[in-house]
């Protein structure tokens, strides 16, 4: 008995799985055998597994919009503007961590639901096999043991069960030419696997007698009692073949209904685990209420704060970064009522009234700007924006701080007075007489003493 690979190469769109039910749809009614309800929990499968995927490549904009305006804050030659960058880039990176944490918790709900979804499959797909079994009498279907005994056989049918994981061209799948959305069915369906031995079909040998058989009540009984009075003909007029009996062969294995959702309503909640009901077991009601908090996660939210000045200037952490860095604010330890809306204003005033105008304010020193960075196995000047990985920011912002203090320190050469030219003028001339007044200073010495200014200076900036 070969069993079918369940598991389906191709993923369902979620669209076909979760859209709303209608008359054309398979019902609850209609999941009648194992081999529906494997299809239906394998749907389910291919509902969660795509939410899975989903939720592994975590989302990246919230961050890369940190990474740009933390490099364009230190590209700014502004303190003021600088400063507002540099909110932004906080607020970006609290809401990123705060949308991978949410990312993190779905993705927990949705692997432990598939976990106990995986068990069931299983259940199913053994309890399917087995409700495929049929029989037939061969050609060679007699022997003969001894002088007065003879055996008949029979043989078991191919058996297939790809009906059972069978996938649809577009993606679905179907029961019955229905189309099958499993999250619209009010009660989890479950194969029971304790009644494995319903699902197979008993294989019965009809034979033919001389007649007068006096217990032809189609009840199954001891063979003796059966065959009482019946006309003991010829072996070979038996004629044995295969009687399938309507008692045994049709019955079904228990299909189990688990009541999850608040009302039955799969637009609902999710039950408390001890009001589920369907099954008894403690364990096994937590297993389903954590299968149905897998089957309602969703995506979370990833999008930022909206950069205009009205939603930008009422975020704690944009005022919390402006508070350190601008100069009337930076050394009051907490500020008053008064204060924080003074400051709130003064930040809807700085970020605009609309994205539009955030745009056009921001967008040339955030997106446009060119900064110096490694990238592609050079160094080369590109746009912000265009710097995307924590190794090119991380570059990009070391030559960024560099640049600036040599600026600085070629700025302080420059503007030196000429009272303090002449100082260090004849600051050089005495270490110079100091120098040839040292017989025994070695060349080493000399290279430390000339030079150690030029790294203090280094050392300051």
């Amino acid at each position: 008995m070969t069993l079918t690979n369940f598991g389906s190469h191709a993923l369902v769109t979620l669209a076909l799985l979760t859209a709303t039910a209608t008359t054309d749809d398979a019902s609850s009614s209609d999941l009648t055998e194992a081999c529906h309800v494997q299809k239906y929990l394998i749907a389910m499968d291919r509902h969660l597994e795509n939410l899975e995927n989903s939720l592994q490549n975590k989302p990246e904009e919230l961050a890369q919009r940190a990474r740009r305006y933390r490099i364009a804050a230190s590209a700014s030659g502004d303190a003021q503007t600088a400063c507002l960058l540099q909110a932004i880039a906080a607020d970006a990176d609290t809401e990123s961590a705060t949308t991978q944490k949410a990312y993190d918790g779905a993705l927990r709900k949705v692997r432990e639901g598939r976990n106990f979804l995986k068990t069931l499959i299983r259940t199913a797909a053994e309890t399917a096999a087995l409700e495929k079994v049929s029989y037939k009498m061969p050609a060679d279907n007699g022997k003969s043991i001894d002088t007065n005994k003879l055996a008949i056989r029979l043989e078991v049918k191919a058996i297939s069960t790809i009906d059972c994981v069978k996938e649809e061209d577009d993606g679905g799948y179907k029961v019955e030419a229905k189309a099958l959305k499993p999250l619209t069915i009010a009660k989890i369906k479950t194969a029971d696997g304790g009644s494995l031995n319903a699902a197979i079909a008993k294989p019965a040998i009809q034979l033919t007698t001389g007649g007068g058989c006096t217990n032809a009540d189609q009840n199954w009984k001891a063979y003796d009692t059966a065959a009482a009075n019946c006309g003991g003909d010829a072996a070979t007029a038996h004629r044995p073949a295969l009687h399938e009996d309507p008692t045994s062969n049709g019955k079904r294995p228990k299909i189990s209904e688990i009541s999850i959702y608040v009302g039955d309503d799969p637009a609902g909640g999710c039950r408390p685990a001890d009001q589920i009901t369907g099954v008894t077991d403690n364990s096994m009601k937590q297993k389903f209420a954590a299968l149905c908090q897998a089957l309602k996660t969703a995506k979370p939210s990833q999008s930022g704060t909206k950069l205009e000045g009205k939603a930008l200037s009422q975020k704690p952490i944009i005022q919390q970064v402006i508070q350190g860095c601008l100069p009337e604010y930076m050394n009051k330890e907490k500020l008053n009522t008064e204060e924080t809306e003074t400051l709130r204003k003064f930040l809807e005033a700085a970020y605009t009234d609309s994205e539009a105008n955030f745009a056009k304010k921001f967008e040339h020193l955030v997106d446009k700007q060119k900064v110096q960075v490694y990238k592609d196995g050079k160094v080369q000047s590109v746009e912000i924006g265009s710097i995307t990985t924590p190794a090119e920011e991380h570059d990009a912002l070391s030559r960024i701080s560099a640049n600036k203090r040599a600026e600085k320190l070629a700025s302080r050469k420059e503007t030196a007075t000429p009272d303090q030219k002449e100082s260090g003028d004849k600051t050089e001339e005495k270490k110079d007489g100091d120098n040839k007044t040292s017989e025994h200073t070695t060349a080493s010495n000399s290279f430390v003493i000339k030079t150690s200014p030029l790294l203090l200076a280094l050392l300051l900036f």
